[in-house]
């Protein structure tokens, strides 16, 4: 993929927003370009880069529709139970001035509840506990019934989607009407896009909208649910992008309801979620009021391109997490890095590279982990820390699994940033954590495998390695591996890492005093 393709996708973005009337687009009384513009930008990505889509044409065994039909039997029975867990749980509670908004691959750090796990919430969670309702969304990570054993205080949304699913059910079988669409025709008709003909955009737009608007209409329901009754003054929320969460945006707009949105991962200036070209008349926009970043320099990204945010709607608040480890002295890093080691059966003077995984990039990781297996010294031992999302593939990863030399870790064995802390080297695709891993002094190798194109976005060639290939891999292991290099890319990851996350000493005084003013 070129690396300027995600850019060139937004700027087919721009063109669209800033020359047609896309945002006035309906379907039943929903402005559906929000819900359906990341997927949009994402065909355009794949059109300009040719990757398009494959499917795999081989017949699947037997065994493997019974084990999706075992699979699928068993979350629909945890999602019942969690259903009837939710609706006792949500009609036990009253008002509430915030609610939170819980992606449940988020319960990242150590604690006596799941919100105390809670890796952005964590820190507010004992000063507004009394006063706030939590809700856990549904997502693949939900698929579980430990979270019910782990929280009282949680409130699980799934049975708000069987009555958002009552609500809707009339809406579902009547003929769509898609108000605007006539006029959207004429503007589009009208640009002149290099690259890309107005009739494939009107088409991929129209499939877009006819795949995703019942889902859209569910989604809004089960916010409406919610919201009325608990009737907060402020939803505190990560990835406002995402549906499920810009349902809830929705929703508290048309309320007065405000929003606060923490930053989760890495914002680059081609990340779609965060760049909206705003037409000069005014636009109905479901996106947050504030936005608490980790650095100056995501500021930069977000301010660069788009129109919807101001510099007063971004907030640099640092990352809690960071700075806490940041601040540890010389003797209990030495310890933390000797007792996870002590825990693995590893020496202290042996050498640890982590690798930490990103679900899109499963298979193409994994390959790349077993060319390069073989050609390791073997004093190099290994750490695959699996992303949070990937917790039910760890038995996948566990194939390349080697007793005392590849470990394969969760959050669940321990904490990530103490997994970096014993390590020598950090290596990704694209997991946000090799800025993490400079902030703490662990330099980085970056895979150039598929996906890798947003950490190439940014300006770090000078504090990090990137490997082409497999034996471009182990050169840059055994560069890595000299005590003279390893200094170089560590005071330079060190000193570039500010831009990322502030040096703020106590980031969590200032958030709370923004966040009560904003009740």
């Amino acid at each position: 993929m070129k690396e300027n393709v995600k850019l060139e996708a937004l700027n087919i973005v721009r063109e669209i927003e800033e020359k047609t009337n896309i945002y006035d687009i309906e379907v039943i009384g929903i402005k559906i370009w929000f819900f359906i513009r990341v997927y949009f930008y994402l065909e355009v990505v794949n059109f300009l880069s040719k990757e398009l889509h494959k499917t795999n044409t081989h017949n699947k065994k037997f065994y493997t529709y019974l084990s999706n039909l075992i699979l699928f039997l068993e979350r629909i029975v945890i999602f019942l139970i969690r259903a009837a867990v939710g609706a006792v749980r949500f009609l036990k509670s009253g008002n509430s001035s915030i609610v939170f908004l819980i992606d449940p691959s988020d319960y990242r750090d150590r604690g006596n509840s799941l919100i105390e796990r809670h890796i952005f919430f964590n820190s507010f969670y004992s000063y507004f506990k009394n006063d706030s309702s939590f809700l856990e969304l549904l997502t693949l990570q939900s698929f579980s019934l430990r979270n019910l054993l782990d929280s009282n205080d949680i409130i699980f949304i799934d049975f708000a989607f069987i009555v958002g699913f009552i609500r809707t059910l009339r809406y579902l079988f009547l003929p769509k009407n898609i108000v605007n669409w006539d006029e959207f025709l004429n503007d589009i008709r009208k640009v002149n896009i290099d690259g890309i003909q107005s009739e494939w955009i009107e088409k991929e737009i129209l499939k877009l909208i006819e795949r995703h608007f019942k889902k859209v209409l569910l989604e809004i329901s089960v916010a409406d649910v919610i919201l009325q009754k608990i009737k907060p003054k402020l939803i505190v929320e990560t990835r406002s992008y995402n549906g499920e969460v810009l349902a809830f945006n929705y929703v508290a707009k048309k309320s007065n309801i405000q929003v606060v949105e923490f930053q989760h991962g890495i914002i680059t200036e081609s990340h779609i979620g965060y760049t909206y070209f705003v037409p000069k008349k005014s636009v109905f926009l479901p996106l947050p009021d504030k936005i608490f970043l980790f650095g100056d320099v995501f500021v930069d990204f977000i301010l660069k391109r788009g129109n919807a945010f101001t510099r007063e709607n971004l907030i640099v608040s640092g990352f809690p997490k960071i700075n806490k480890y940041r601040s540890i002295g010389k003797s209990e890093l030495e310890y933390i890095k000797s007792s996870v080691r002590a825990k693995l059966g590893i020496g202290i003077m042996d050498f640890v590279v982590t690798f930490t995984t990103q679900p899109f990039y499963r298979n193409e990781l994994i390959r790349f982990l077993k060319d390069i297996l073989p050609f390791i010294p073997q004093n190099v031992k290994i750490f695959v820390k699996l992303h949070p999302r990937e917790i039910s593939n760890r038995g996948i990863y566990e194939t390349i699994a080697e007793k005392g030399r590849v470990f394969v870790l969760t959050d669940e064995d321990m904490d990530l940033y103490q997994v970096l802390l014993a390590s020598d080297t950090h290596s990704t695709i694209s997991s946000t954590v090799f800025l993490e891993a400079m902030a703490l002094g662990i330099p980085n190798i970056i895979m150039e495998l598929p996906g890798f194109e947003s950490v190439s976005e940014i300006n770090l060639q000078d504090c990090i390695l990137f490997a082409k290939s497999s034996e471009d891999f182990i050169e840059k292991l055994r560069l890595i591996m000299r005590e003279d290099i390893r200094n170089v890319l560590i005071y330079c990851g060190k000193e570039k890492a500010k831009q990322f996350y502030s040096t703020l000493k106590n980031p969590e005084k200032d958030i709370l005093s923004i966040l009560e003013r904003t009740l």
